[in-house]
């Protein structure tokens, strides 16, 4: 990869990363939940409008290893800005954030995969519908999805922890778990959607 290729990539994964948490901090701030997953959503839908290189929207794509490479390093500059901004939320709105992540800990490991690959398949679907639907009201439908049902998001879990100071050994854990699942999840919906477009285009030949 070359130094500008590397800089863009770094720059556009920034920029995911403070969407994410901008949309997180929204999220937290009020507390109906369905507004919040609405005020959520402003995160992601600038993270796709504005072509930003988020992790949950990219891994479902990947298919060689320069493509793993890249994934690779949208991840860690997802997780390190959220980290950051976690930090400045916690300093400016005190622990607001603690009963949040301490009710996420409750759940068990497999739970919290679970809805870790649930989270995976909604931000893959939201991603692949508006490329094909060109509306926004898919992006938002997945988000509303995704938060309503519990599931849980990598970067934005990330920035949770870092907002409530809640750096143990189990809340990094899970961290590694919400990154497994959310790539299970997106690459699942993925290898399904090539296979019924091969099944579709076989089945085609077979009857010509």
């Amino acid at each position: 990869m070359e130094w500008k290729q590397l800089k863009q990539l770094v720059s556009k994964s920034t920029l995911a990363g403070l969407l994410i948490s901008l949309g997180a901090t929204a999220f937290l701030t009020v507390d109906n939940k369905i507004v919040g997953a609405l005020l959520f959503s402003i995160g992601l839908t600038a993270v796709i409008l504005l072509e930003a290189n988020l992790y949950t929207g990219k891994i479902g794509y990947v298919n060689s290893k320069a493509k793993l490479i890249s994934a690779a390093l949208i991840l860690i500059q997802n997780l390190l800005v959220a980290l950051v901004c976690g930090l400045i939320f916690y300093s400016t709105k005190n622990n607001i954030c603690s009963n949040l992540w301490l009710n996420k800990l409750t759940k068990s490991w497999y739970e919290f995969l679970f809805d870790s690959i649930g989270c995976g398949i909604c931000i893959y679907l939201s991603v692949e519908l508006y490329k094909k639907t060109g509306s926004i009201f898919v992006i938002v439908l997945g988000v509303l999805v995704f938060i309503l049902s519990g599931f849980e998001h990598c970067i934005a879990d990330i920035f949770y922890l870092s907002a409530s100071m809640s750096f143990d050994l189990k809340s990094i854990l899970y961290i590694l778990i919400a990154i497994i699942g959310n790539s299970i999840g997106s690459l699942l919906i993925r290898f399904l959607q090539l296979n019924f477009r091969f099944c579709e285009v076989k089945h085609e030949n077979e009857t010509e």
